[in-house]
């Protein structure tokens, strides 16, 4: 068992203290001299719940830490958004309480809603809390369900999967034979352009072809010139 995430649920505690011992304020609509009368009367009660409230944002620092290196150490299938809590095969939550992270993360930016959506992420952070203390140290959750039909993955020392020996490299071995040494071919001096020597019926009537027609240039380039004439 893991004490780090249990700070979620020790910043959930002292948040929900910290609004109780606030009490019930004056409302938007107060005069101001109605608020003052109240935060005098309240002076310690209401730097008791501050003080409070600002020990527990330590401690959800400290928990968002913690789940981002669980998360972190997932392999991601996702994308680059790193959904690896909703799509991962081995994910650090329950699959339900990841995809309900989402859904609030989304919520507590739309104004009216998030006064909701809020509190239940305070409720989400007391819940995942506990699964991921209970979490194994090979980054498996104790409370996910194994879906039929899927693989379970195996422990790290364990056989690799067809995707990891796919993407793994052949590995070299440590003395490579030494290459074997090829002769030189002997060239066709004839042909006076230096074709390595034929071994087919077919390689030496091309090479006799080529030899023909390297020596008619020739031949047409001297005639040209005006060699062959005296």
């Amino acid at each position: 068992m893991r004490i780090a995430p249990l700070t979620g649920l020790v910043a959930v505690v002292l948040t929900l203290v910290g609004f109780l011992l606030l009490g019930d304020t004056p409302g938007y609509d107060a005069i101001g001299s109605a608020v003052r009368a109240f935060f005098e009367d309240h002076q310690a009660r209401t730097g008791a719940s501050l003080y409070l409230l600002e020990l527990a944002s330590v401690f959800f620092v400290f928990f968002a830490a913690h789940l981002a290196r669980a998360v972190r150490d997932v392999p991601a299938s996702g994308g680059r958004l790193r959904l690896a809590t909703v799509r991962a095969a081995v994910s650090p939550l329950p699959r339900r309480p990841a995809r309900a992270a989402v859904v609030l993360g989304v919520l507590v930016f739309i104004p009216w809603v998030s006064y909701f959506a809020l509190p239940a992420s305070y409720l989400w952070v007391a819940v995942a809390s506990v699964p991921l203390s209970l979490r194994r140290q090979d980054g498996t959750p104790t409370g996910t369900a194994h879906r039929p039909g899927r693989r379970r993955p195996g422990p790290p020392g364990g056989e690799p999967s067809a995707r990891q020996r796919t993407l793994q490299r052949p590995q070299e071995p440590a003395h490579r034979p030494p290459a074997p040494h090829r002769q030189p071919q002997p060239l066709l001096v004839q042909a006076g352009e230096g074709v390595p020597a034929p071994h087919g019926v077919a390689e030496v009537a091309q090479a006799v072809a080529y030899g023909r027609r390297v020596r008619q240039a020739d031949q047409d380039e001297r005639a040209l010139c005006g060699l062959d004439h005296p």
